[in-house]
């Protein structure tokens, strides 16, 4: 499916949900489209362990891209009756981040664990969902993307995953749905057969430390357990 297709089958179900009266938050990433942005204004992007090493001309870029999406994102909806709402983390103070430090992570299934400076990437503080709770109550749908703030006018990137696991904490909410064009968790990552329809948190965190999960979904089960 292209672009399109993707962007309309979404919208349809999620504003179906709306409809029916499901409150819906929806959160975005929109790494691919960061990297192809990225890669058109000849800035390399670099990730480790699925997440974004920014820099400042990277933190531009992703700030367009993100931008971009949530703005089509948004449109699609709109479409379809629902009273959708672009926002950021940024918007009415709703996450408040610090900046990362540099951690170790390990790259690889069996390589050593490396420190990484991610640069200016944040790391989630607090959660004011209030703004959140008052559109839901008003019958709107959040379209929310993973850029936030300290509070003192610094603006960092941040995992979608990331973000959502901590909006869905804050909202108390009873179902968190990942979307993703990855085939889910695999046993071997190279056999699509070997795909664990269910796991428990004990079976994750086995599957992780063996390092047979890996990359960009690494942070999704990370959220999975967090939430």
């Amino acid at each position: 499916l292209g672009r399109k297709d993707l962007l309309e089958g979404l919208a349809v179900d999620m504003s179906c949900l709306h409809h029916l009266g499901i409150q819906v938050v929806l959160v975005h990433g929109g790494g691919p489209q960061a990297s192809d942005l990225s890669r058109r204004l000849g800035v390399e992007p670099r990730l480790v362990a699925g997440r974004r090493v920014t820099d400042e001309k990277t933190l531009d870029v992703v700030k367009m891209a993100f931008g971009l999406l949530n703005t089509d994102i948004t449109a699609a909806l709109r479409a379809h009756g629902a009273g959708a709402v672009g926002l950021t983390g940024v918007s009415a103070g709703l996450i408040r981040a610090r900046h990362r430090s540099p951690v170790l992570v390990s790259p690889g299934r069996g390589e050593a664990p490396v420190e990484v400076d991610y640069g200016l990437v944040g790391d989630v503080e607090s959660v004011d969902p209030s703004l959140l709770v008052r559109l839901l109550a008003d019958g709107r749908l959040p379209v929310l993307c993973p850029l936030v703030s300290d509070g003192k006018g610094a603006v960092f990137n941040l995992n979608a995953d990331t973000l959502v696991c901590s909006v869905a904490q804050a909202l108390g909410a009873e179902k968190l749905l990942f979307l993703t064009d990855a085939d889910g968790v695999l046993r071997d990552a190279a056999l699509p057969e070997t795909l664990v329809s269910y796991a428990d948190i004990p079976e994750i965190e086995a599957l992780r430390d063996e390092g047979r999960i890996s990359g960009g979904m690494l942070p999704k089960v990370e959220a999975c357990i967090g939430a």
